[in-house]
């Protein structure tokens, strides 16, 4: 059977040391509010984070891009009557 995730690949590698699971500082009380105690727990993680949601911003404006050339493009395939095709569609087809 094949092994799906091998031990000793850098990329597994390097995602696993990127957070520290047991960091040096004792354990304290967390803060009250939910911004501050959010906050507070993602101590290690905060660039991470917001890669990662910077990353995501742009891959969905992205597919929102797409989305819209290919509507665009696609609506240029309307059924159209030949008194409209031809004035609008006779340069791209004349060649």
């Amino acid at each position: 059977m094949p092994v799906l995730f091998p031990s000793g690949c850098p990329m597994f590698r390097w995602f696993e040391n990127l957070l520290n699971p047991y960091p040096p500082d004792a354990p304290s009380q967390p803060p009250n509010t939910l911004l501050a105690f959010c906050l507070h727990y993602m101590d290690g993680v905060k660039l991470p984070l917001i890669a990662m949601a910077v990353l995501s911003t742009l891959v969905a404006l992205a597919e929102i891009a797409l989305f819209g050339f290919w509507a665009m493009s696609l609506t240029g395939f309307q059924p159209r009557t030949r008194k409209r095709f031809w004035p609008t569609r006779a340069r791209c087809c004349s060649g």
